[in-house]
This record gives structure tokens, C-alpha cells and sequence, in this order.
């Protein structure tokens, strides 16, 4: 940071400095000292409006509208960040925008305690953790503050297990409810993080009894807790329910109660069902209440409440924990699935629109750019992107039936990613290898955030290799399977390879994607090497669908399936899906119906790819060819 000479004064002696997030360091110093009564400080750079004049500063700071004055009335409090020292920046106009803060250094934040694997919690220390939290949302209503961005990142735990809330930029002086005699205030709540925030919070409702929202997101982070969940986790699941409208969203008919009724059901991952789950559980769903006043009058319960009734039941039997067999610690969860689907055609300029009612529509693109290639996707919220040279467009359907608009990214990609293999989840595309046009076989994989629309550098694959098949496990794992190599290398390292196709699955953790993990395969898996695959989710498993082989020098198409299982590194022996020569391969895009059918793309002539779409049913091993016929 370039810092204020002020604020450099405040760090004379510091030993060592570390950054710990985009805006904020962690410095140590080698003892205390009358005025520093501290080893430890965290410095963070705080933005605290657009250009505030003196008198709308103080406005803002005396209706606790500002980070500094909440901390210092919260500061006595346990479960609080302690703020030592406060620099507000002028500019040569005596605006105000920003400024830094030192404050306690508190631990390591909760998310990241969560997901560490040196972390061992049991269910009962979970709920500990979770009557911690409880407390600090306890502290901060007493005080006549709203949090409004409670989410793991926003806490922290020290060496001692004590549990503290670290930030509070989007809180405010607000109403308290803990009788329930207050009435809603108008106003819609703004500045809210996907995953945690409440209903009336990301669908922009008038009316809202604004420490009720504390409560929803403490429900959140309580069945993160208790349900071993990611931050991204959080997020893919609330975008899978809900649709974007603007910078609000909303509900999709039934979803928000669904999952209610799904986390009720439990159970509680690794642990058998007694009275202590059952408790829990329904607490959970209580502070979870889609509505602040439901339709019988109940209001979502108080923060008070939840916190005296996680102390009761920590007092019962804690249930018998079951034996975990799975190598990867992540909970299976439900596999999103998308309301329509959009396949893009680029050597016919079309893109079809596939409705799980059966209808179809098939729309021109001949405003598609000649660079676009056969590499496109579908994200979970039914954007759809396709790859060109060293670009990424996007390609918008107008609600009106008009031709599709094409939209280019902000930023180009670092490499011209030709065959790449693409998957997405909630906010990112990831672009997994591929070839140039001077057919030089890229390791370099890079990611782009569509909601930042920024272009990201990721971890480069340990072989360089194109036309691959690619999903994403349990919405936090990336696998690779097989993809081209170049000859060249197939004949220095003749046994990774069959012929010329990998023989190697690569996986890696999108949360923590330091390295890709290589997986060898056995030559007697059942699962030979291949290219222009599909490779689709299926509860625990990985169906890997057709592809292309080379066998003796001569390509061949394979028109059948495979199952792999990532907790065993098993195949299952292939099934042909088609033997009658109606159709000849299957090609890089799969994805998961409602129906528990895989849809995919395949085509009956090498001259016109991706021209009919059918469905296969993984659980009988059959495929459907009578789906729909995408006409040229």
C-alpha cells in the first residue's frame, strides 16, 4: 500500500507485514510499548463514500453510517474487533472518500478455518462454533447495530476458539426486535453478499424489520457450518434457485421452500438422525424463514431465541458419527439444472434453444464472428459463451425472438485457445487448454469472471493437450479427462499416451487451485484415451460419453459410455449406446434434465457436427434418438 505519512507512523518498528485480503495487511511487531499495547494489527484501507464534504461526514458518522464509529461503539463487546487508530483522507478539495483503519488482529477468518484440512470439527464442536456466532449476532442487536453482511469472511477465530466479527462496512445504526414492538421500517436493503443475505434483501422488498436479516444470514452460515459447505458452494446453490432481475433477483416458484424442507429432512453429513439433529436442524430452518412475517403471522425467529436454544441443545446426546469412506471431504450436492438449454452451432450460424416442455427454436447467428469455434458452453443461468481466437463472446438471446446479440469480453485472453475444453459454474468460465492455429498444444489454462467480466490467469495443466473432456464434481473439483496430444511428445513419452490421446486424468480444487492432481489410469480400466468427449455429473459419478480414438494411425468414433467414480479411481466397463450406424459420435456438451437424463449433442456425418441432440438415461444405459432434430 502507498500510505498517508500518518498512517506510516503508526507501523514505526513493524517487523513484518502480510497481506490478508485485497484491502488489508496484518503487521507484527517485536513488543509492546506504552502507546502500542499490541504485537499484532491489522491495517485496512476502508472506502467510505463518493466524495463527502466535512458536515456530510459527520452526518454520516452520527448516524453510524460509517465502518470507524460502529467498530468504537461495539469495541467493549467480546466478540468484537478492537479498533485502535483512524486515518480519514482529504483531498486538496477537503473531500472524503477513504482512509485506513488499525485494528486488532483477531485469526484467521472462518472460511478459511472451515475448509483448511488440518481442521478436525465434530458435530458437537460445530455447534459450539455455531452458539459463538450466535452470541456475537446477540452483542451487536444489544447494541442497536445491523450487521448486514454477516458471512463467514466477515468472522474470525483465534487461537483460543473465540469467535469475533472483523467487518463492518455495510452495518448501520438500526431498530431492534428482540420484543417484537418495533414496526417495519421502509427502505430496500442494498449491499448484500449472494449465499447469505436474506430474501428481502436480494429481492428488494419496501418493508423489512432489518435486524430479521442478521438472523437469515446467521441461518446461512450455521448450515454452512453444519453442512461442510464452501462460500462458492453458498453461492452456485442460491443462484441455482433464484433468477437475476437488474441487481436484484428472485425466487424461482418453489425453490426457496424446497430447500427448506430438504435441509429439515437432514441429515446432518457424516452423523445418524436423534433428537440433537432433529433440534438443530429445525432451528436451522427457523432463522431461515423465506419471509420475515409468514403467511400465518410468525415472524422469523430472534437472534436471542436461537442463541438460548443452541445452548439447550448442547446439553443432549450427541448422535454416533457415521463412518466417511469418500476421499473428497464435500458433500455431494444436487446437481443444478437449468430451466432450458443453448447449444451453438458456429459451422451453421444458429444457435438452438431447447425447452424441457419439448419445444425448440432455432435462431440465426450470421452476425457470429468467423473466429468462433466449436469450443461454447452454457453457464447454470443460461448465458452462453463461445471461444475465438484469443476471445470470448457472448451470446445474448433477445426475449423478443429477435437474432441473437454477440457480445465481445472487455479483456482478451492471453492465448488463442482453440479446442479448449470449457466448463463454468456460477460466475467463471474456465478455459482449459487447447492449440494455435500453428497447431502449438497449450498447458495454459486462464478463467473468466462474467459478472467482473475480467479475464483471470489459472493453474496450467500438467500436459499440453486439446480437445478434451471437462466437468465440474460437486461444484468445487475440476476434472480432465484424456484430450490430443502432439505427436511429437506421444513419441517421447510413450506411456502417458494411447497413440496420440492422453491416458491421464488431471483434477484440481477451485477453491484452493495451487496444483492439478494427475490420476494415471490403468491400461485394463475399461477407459481408453480420447478426445471430443462429454463428461457429465451423475450423483457420485462421472459419465464420460463417446469421443474419438485413434487406432493405428486412423480415427475412430465411439458412439458409447463409461461411468467413473472419483471416491474408488474405478471405471465401469463401456456400454454402446447405438449400434445400428444411425449415429456416429458424441461431441464435447452434456447436461443434467430434471428428468435424471443426460442431454447431449451428437451427429450422423463427420460434414455437419452437433445436428441432433439426444437424450441417454444413465441408469438403464440408453439412448434416446428421437429427442429433437436440429435442422440446418
Amino acid at each position: 500500500m502507498d500510505l498517508p505519512e500518518e498512517v506510516k507512523n503508526w507501523l514505526v518498528g513493524c517487523e513484518h507485514a502480510a497481506p490478508i485480503g485485497d484491502n488489508a495487511g496484518l503487521y507484527t511487531f517485536p513488543g509492546t510499548t506504552k502507546d502500542r499495547p499490541y504485537t499484532e494489527a491489522v491495517l485496512k484501507k476502508i472506502y467510505i463514500g463518493g466524495d463527502l464534504d466535512l458536515e456530510m461526514f459527520k452526518k454520516l458518522r452520527e448516524n453510524g453510517r460509517d465502518e470507524y464509529s460502529v467498530m468504537k461503539k461495539l469495541e467493549e463487546y467480546p466478540h468484537m474487533v478492537k479498533p485502535y487508530k483512524e486515518y480519514v483522507h482529504r483531498d486538496n478539495e477537503h473531500k472524503i472518500s477513504n482512509g485506513y483503519i488499525l485494528m486488532e488482529y483477531c485469526g484467521v477468518n472462518l472460511e478459511n478455518y472451515l475448509t483448511d484440512e488440518k481442521t478436525k470439527l465434530t458435530l458437537a464442536d460445530r455447534v459450539k462454533l455455531s452458539y459463538e456466532v450466535a452470541q456475537a449476532v446477540c452483542e451487536i442487536q444489544e447494541a442497536r447495530i445491523i450487521h448486514n453482511d454477516l458471512k463467514t469472511q466477515n468472522l474470525a477465530i483465534n487461537k483460543n476458539g473465540l469467535v469475533k466479527l472483523i467487518d463492518f462496512g455495510s452495518s448501520f445504526k438500526g431498530i431492534s426486535t428482540t420484543t417484537y414492538k418495533s414496526k417495519p421500517q421502509e427502505g430496500v436493503v442494498r449491499g448484500f453478499t449472494v449465499g447469505y443475505a436474506a430474501p428481502e434483501a436480494v429481492c428488494g422488498q419496501k418493508k423489512v424489520f432489518e435486524d430479521l436479516i442478521d438472523v437469515y444470514s446467521f441461518g446461512r452460515i450455521q448450515y454452512q457450518i453444519m453442512f461442510k459447505k464452501t462460500s462458492g458452494e453458498m453461492r452456485t446453490q442460491f443462484l441455482a434457485q433464484t433468477t437475476k432481475i437488474g441487481e436484484l433477483y428472485k425466487f424461482k416458484a418453489g425453490a426457496h421452500d424446497a430447500f427448506l424442507e430438504e435441509v429439515k429432512r437432514g441429515p446432518i453429513p457424516g452423523y445418524e438422525t436423534n433428537d440433537f439433529t432433529d433440534k438443530l436442524l429445525s432451528l436451522m430452518v427457523e432463522c431461515m424463514q423465506s419471509d420475515q412475517v409468514n403467511e400465518a403471522g410468525k415472524r422469523r425467529i430472534a437472534i436471542t431465541e436461537v442463541r438460548d436454544r443452541l445452548k439447550e441443545i448442547m446439553k443432549l446426546p450427541v448422535p454416533k458419527a457415521v463412518p466417511d469412506v469418500k476421499p473428497l471431504a464435500a458433500p455431494v450436492p444436487v446437481v443444478p439444472l437449468r430451466d432450458k438449454l443453448l447449444f451453438v452451432n458456429p459451422t451453421a450460424k444458429t444457435l438452438c434453444v431447447v425447452h424441457f416442455n419439448g419445444a425448440t427454436e432455432v435462431l440465426p447467428l450470421s452476425n457470429l464472428p468467423a473466429d468462433c469455434g466449436l469450443s461454447t458452453t452454457t453457464t447454470m443461468n443460461n448465458r452462453v459463451f463461445a471461444l475465438g481466437d484469443s476471445k470470448i463472446y457472448e451470446v445474448v438471446v433477445n426475449e423478443e425472438g429477435k437474432q441473437p446479440e454477440i457480445r465481445p469480453a472487455k479483456e482478451p485472453l492471453k492465448f488463442q485457445h482453440l479446442s479448449a475444453a470449457l466448463v463454468s459454474d456460477d460466475h467463471c468460465l474456465y478455459i482449459l487448454g487447447g492449440k494455435t492455429h500453428d497447431d502449438t498444444y497449450l498447458r495454459a489454462c486462464e478463467a473468466y469472471d462474467f459478472l467482473a467480466e475480467k479475464v483471470l490467469p489459472f493453474t496450467d495443466l500438467s500436459e499440453a493437450k486439446a480437445e478434451m473432456a471437462a466437468c465440474i464434481f460437486n461444484s468445487r473439483y475440476i476434472y480432465v479427462f484424456g484430450g490430443e496430444l502432439d505427436l511429437d511428445i506421444c513419441v517421447a513419452t510413450p506411456k502417458s499416451i494411447s497413440h496420440n490421446f492422453s491416458q491421464r486424468i488431471e483434477v484440481i480444487d477451485k477453491s484452493h487451485p495451487e496444483a492439478w492432481k494427475t490420476i494415471e489410469v490403468a491400461k485394463d480400466s475399461g477407459w481408453g484415451g480420447c478426445g471430443l468427449s462429454a463428461a457429465v455429473q451423475v450423483k457420485d459419478n462421472i459419465v464420460i460419453l463417446g469421443g474419438i480414438l485413434n487406432i493405428g494411425g486412423d480415427y475412430e468414433w465411439e458412439v458409447n459410455c463409461t461411468t467413473y467414480t472419483p471416491a474408488t479411481n474405478k471405471f465401469s466397463p463401456k456400454v454402446v449406446l447405438d449400434d445400428s450406424g444411425r449415429v456416429e459420435s458424441f461431441f464435447n456438451n452434456g447436461y443434467m434434465l430434471p428428468s435424471g437424463k443426460i442431454l447431449c449433442c451428437s451427429n450422423t456425418e463427420h460434414e455437419g457436427r452437433c445436428q441432433n441432440l439426444c437424450t441417454f438415461d444413465p441408469m438403464k444405459s440408453q439412448a434416446d434418438f428421437s429427442f429433437v432434430s436440429v435442422k440446418q
